[in-house]
């Protein structure tokens, strides 16, 4: 990324803040807080808390050594359960306010044409009860999205038929870890727990496809060296998300091999079974030839030298390639990047911004030929430690022979 681009992504991100700050503090603050004292002494904890988490927080964190235990840990926490906690306020506060617009219409229309309407003293007392509701209601969502992040995922069994799947191959199993996002506070514990659930799957494969990481190799090492643990029969491979780029992705590709992991860029593994074979191929995220400009995609170069009756395999971290896939005959995809949406309401956005945000999809060529995605919803989180109705997964793909 380069100074411009990083430059004028801190003055959108500072713009959204302002108008953040603003809306809350008109929405919400001049009905909760009536006393103007009292709304002085919220406002600065308000700023003191947004500056917390995207001045001071990131300016530590890219100190070096960052501890993730202790007072770092904690600095960590608050700040990033408060983001979460600031983002049902902001939503919450305009469904309310939505919902009041949509009010004052119908008291308008109830008058014109006669029709009685709430009775003024109960519509007051409705007014100044919403502020208070928006404050608990997001304070409960936090603390309830705090405890389904932190829940550990159990593995997710899915099958995917796959039509002319050579005899060999059926059953052939895939277990997928996506967007770990080990980090400020996905830490060991968090991560053995998701090694050992992943290893008790017993899958021919082990598929890590993308933002492992939230850090740089020094801060993250010990704990990312966890991942070392993983066993399957045919291999561990990983793909690059774009937050491997964010955090010197090319230091990250060298941390891999000596965790017994194969890092794949733009180039395939093969599996035998007798005659049979499967390959494993991978790309890097969408956006990585911004940052490294080696690194372009390719699925056709991914797969070179792979003879057209092997089955296709690829590891994409954004599910966006699948119609290069489609094109390449690549018969599954396994991606992840979007949480599917992480926590309510953005959950609803997320489906709006892409096509085939979670969960199992198939695509059909006009020439016939058929590939399947599976989109994970991601095994950990970013930013906000909080999931509120999108559980994380981690997913075992099995494959299953479809007679043709």
């Amino acid at each position: 990324m380069s100074r411009f681009q990083f430059s004028a992504f801190l003055a959108i991100l500072t713009s959204f803040l302002v108008v953040g700050f603003l809306y809350l503090d008109l929405s919400l603050l001049k009905r909760l807080l009536p006393a103007r004292r009292a709304r002085q002494i919220a406002r600065i904890a308000l700023a003191g808390l947004l500056g917390l988490q995207f001045v001071v927080q990131p300016v530590y964190r890219g100190s070096i050594p960052y501890t993730w235990s202790g007072p770092g840990l904690a600095f960590s926490w608050v700040s990033f359960t408060f983001l979460g906690f600031a983002a049902f306020l902001f939503s919450y506060s305009f469904f309310a306010d939505a919902g009041r617009a949509l009010w004052v219409v119908y008291e308008r229309l109830s008058t014109r044409f006669g029709v009685a309407g709430i009775d003024s003293s109960k519509r007051l007392w409705l007014t100044r009860q919403v502020p208070a509701v928006i404050v608990g209601a997001s304070a409960f969502s936090t603390l309830g999205g705090v405890l389904q992040a932190r829940v550990v995922p159990s593995v997710e069994t899915v099958e995917v038929p796959i039509p002319g799947l050579p005899i060999e191959f059926d059953g052939f199993s895939i277990a997928q870890i996506s967007d770990l996002h080990i980090g400020p506070t996905i830490g060991s514990s968090f991560v053995h727990e998701v090694v050992a659930r992943t290893n008790a799957a017993d899958a021919d494969v082990i598929a890590l496809t993308g933002d492992m990481v939230d850090g740089f190799t020094k801060q993250l090492r010990a704990v990312h060296s966890v991942l070392g643990q993983l066993r399957a029969r045919d291999g561990v491979y990983f793909v690059t998300g774009n937050h491997e780029y964010f955090w010197n992705a090319p230091e990250w590709l060298e941390e891999y091999p000596g965790l017994g992991i194969v890092p794949l860029t733009n180039e395939n593994r093969l599996i035998h079974r007798g005659r049979a074979e499967l390959a494993i191929g991978g790309i890097p995220d969408v956006i990585a030839n911004r940052f490294v400009p080696s690194h372009v995609p390719d699925i056709r170069r991914a797969f070179e030298g792979v003879s057209g009756a092997a089955v296709k395999v690829l590891l994409a971290h954004q599910p966006g390639p699948v119609f290069e896939a489609l094109r390449e005959e690549v018969h599954l995809q396994l991606s992840g990047h979007t949480h599917a949406g992480q926590f309510y309401p953005f959950n609803f956005f997320v489906r709006l911004a892409y096509k085939h945000y979670k969960g199992l999809y198939t695509i059909h060529s006009q020439g016939g030929h058929r590939t399947t995605l599976y989109v994970n919803r991601g095994t950990g989180y970013w930013g906000p430690p909080i999931r509120l109705g999108v559980s994380p997964e981690i997913t075992k793909i099995v494959l299953r022979r479809e007679i043709v």
